[in-house]
């Protein structure tokens, strides 16, 4: 199974659940608890399917790993992203901090020239600004 998309959709893979039949694009759409609760539910299929009888090999496979192979990618990487999208929040917070520091560093350093550097800066400034 090289690529678990592509042989879903040659096989036009469908899943029942409480949402009736849905689709492989349709697994992206549910939360973290319902494709938990379809993986166990086809795993318990799976469990069953362990037991050999003497029409296994008269059996069409019904795609079970297949199902839960795609199950657990669509999981693994709406994890993934849930996990990098916290990393960016904390990223953004951090620098948002970073940011404060520098700006109180910089008036620090600002309030402790002496008057006459001070004056030199006003009157550049407003010759600038005149």
């Amino acid at each position: 199974m090289d690529n678990i998309f592509e042989t879903a959709s040659r096989n036009k893979v469908r899943f029942s659940g409480v949402r009736g039949n849905l689709s492989v694009e349709d697994l992206w759409d549910l939360s973290f608890q319902q494709l938990d609760d379809m993986y166990a539910g086809l795993d318990e299929v799976a469990q069953k399917d362990g037991v050999k009888h003497l029409m296994d090999e008269c059996r069409e496979d019904d795609g079970t790993a297949l199902k839960m192979a795609l199950i657990e990618r669509v999981f693994t990487v709406k994890v993934e992203e849930r996990n990098a999208q916290k990393q960016r929040a904390e990223d953004r917070a951090a620098l948002k901090r970073l940011m404060e520091i520098k700006a109180r560093n910089k008036n620090a350093a600002e309030e402790e020239l002496d008057p006459v550097a001070l004056d030199a800066m006003i009157s550049e400034l407003k010759q600038k600004l005149s």
